[in-house]
């Protein structure tokens, strides 16, 4: 697996495969997924498999992409910057983050980036192994 990713060969099965796997080595793959325009679902998957590594790094990829163009990647980019911060909003949040008006969506979007200076994670090259899950861990 990754050996075509390291060929960007981008397959949806990769990308769910890379958040089962869990290892801190595959984040810089699922980052150029989320920054690759062409592919609409594989960024909204990446969103979504990047929520298993809350760390500087990651919480930067997410934060360029909370005013993606498109509404499914940008709710999987607010699902997982929320659920680093152990943040439940409101279904009214979520009307106001997917608002129309770019006024009220913005002021949805400075709130979550606000969390993250609240709660600042640690670098992803800190990251340690969990021996019993074999997952990264913080």
């Amino acid at each position: 697996m990754l050996e075509r990713l390291e060929r960007q060969e981008y397959d949806s099965r990769d990308v769910n495969g890379l958040s089962i796997l869990g290892a801190r080595r595959v984040i810089p793959f699922l980052v150029s997924y989320l920054k690759n325009p062409d592919y609409s679902s594989l960024r909204s998957q990446a969103a979504g498999a990047l929520r298993e590594f809350p760390c500087q790094q990651v919480v930067q990829a997410l934060d360029e992409a909370l005013s993606d163009e498109n509404d499914l990647v940008r709710m999987q980019v607010a699902a997982s910057l929320l659920a680093f911060y152990g943040v439940k909003v409101s279904w009214s949040f979520w009307g106001d983050f997917n608002s129309k008006d770019p006024q009220v969506r913005d002021a949805a979007i400075m709130n979550i980036r606000a969390l993250g200076k609240e709660k600042p994670l640690p670098p992803c090259k800190d990251m340690k192994m969990s021996r019993s899950v074999g997952r990264d861990v913080i």
